[in-house]
């Protein structure tokens, strides 16, 4: 092979790489909060329609509709569109507008976790504001689970979530299966 030929399709390769590692993986963010678009754009590009949706704010309404599989809204068209898409979809827990309320009955609480855990079902990540960086970045999060019980459906949850840290009571019960999920997929337990 000519020596000139061998330089160039090195300079190539060279270029592309350093393109390729210079390149932002992107995202799409559906609402309005101007300050999460700034504080993304430093990490990832913002485009139309990426394999990676952000939700800023999701109504009673929305969450209801989607939650059932049916719309009545374009933002609940558009979700559901992407949910039977398979995208990755993360709501932010503080733009859901149920939460904003402070002193809502708890038999109304119970029923909007309802609709939420629906969504989960679906494949939505609910996520906090403060976490939805490094949860796009793929980086290992941190979960606490407080309950009697630890059982598959509780660690296939913190799997889509990525969690690579659960800390847990100290009287909590893990089952069989759950700690088989656990080893397999390296996730660190803590007890507390």
């Amino acid at each position: 092979m000519n020596e000139e030929l061998k330089n160039e399709i090195i300079e190539i390769i060279k270029k592309e790489l350093n393109a390729l590692k210079n390149k932002k993986d992107q995202i799409t963010i559906l609402g309005e909060d101007n300050l999460l678009k700034q504080e993304l754009e430093n990490s990832f590009e913002i485009v139309k329609n990426a394999e990676k949706i952000i939700v800023s704010t999701l109504s009673i309404p929305s969450l209801v509709n989607i939650s059932m599989g049916t719309y009545s809204t374009e933002q609940c068209e558009q979700l559901l569109k992407l949910i039977l898409e398979n995208k990755q979809i993360f709501i932010l827990e503080e733009g859901i507008e149920w939460r904003n309320y402070s002193l809502i009955p708890l038999v109304l609480r119970k029923k909007y976790l309802s609709y939420e855990e629906k969504l989960k079902e679906y494949g939505v990540i609910i996520v906090k504001k403060a976490e939805i960086k490094n949860l796009l970045e793929n980086k290992g999060m941190e979960l606490e689970i407080f309950e009697k019980v630890l059982d598959e459906k509780k660690i296939k949850e913190s799997l889509v979530n990525r969690v690579e840290t659960l800390y847990i009571s100290e009287e909590t019960i893990i089952t069989e299966l759950a700690k088989d999920i656990i080893r397999k997929n390296n996730i660190k337990l803590v007890r507390r």
